[in-house]
């Protein structure tokens, strides 16, 4: 089905890039009302509340919520921060995977102790970049 005949009469189709073309580096935006996103929008399409953050990188984060999106950023942040722990103990360093363990409880003490492991690298590596600085190259990322 075309984005055309998806259209219900009395609607417009945007791109979230068009809707946030003047959104400058740090400047977030909550989209007003309820939005379908897709290409192809049915009546089965969920209707998500859309806020749109430009990156200071420049690119666009855009995450759909059912609930309230004032809390959608922060809730996105915490979401990810949890993804990221969790791949990082997985398979990035600490290789929890590869202990094929199965008892819960010997995992669940694992699963503590790579945490506080991962949280203590994490202080250690913000302390060592206050102490000494990432460089930045000519390209303006870091080193």
């Amino acid at each position: 089905m075309s984005p055309a005949k998806a259209m219900k009469q009395g609607y417009e189709t945007w791109t979230v890039s068009g809707i946030t073309r003047r959104l400058e580096r740090g400047q977030k935006l909550i989209i007003k009302g309820w939005c379908k996103p897709g290409q192809s929008v049915s009546d089965h399409t969920p209707a998500v509340c859309l806020v749109v953050m430009r990156l200071p990188a420049g690119e666009l984060l855009s995450p759909a919520c059912s609930g309230n999106p004032r809390r959608a950023l922060e809730n996105y942040r915490q979401r990810w921060t949890i993804e990221t722990l969790f791949a990082n103990l997985k398979t990035k360093g600490f290789n929890m995977e590869d202990t094929h363990m199965t008892d819960q409880d010997k995992l669940s003490t694992l699963l503590s102790v790579l945490a506080l492991a991962a949280a203590l690298s994490v202080k250690t590596g913000a302390a060592m970049a206050w102490l000494q600085p990432i460089p930045v190259k000519k390209h303006r990322r870091k080193a």
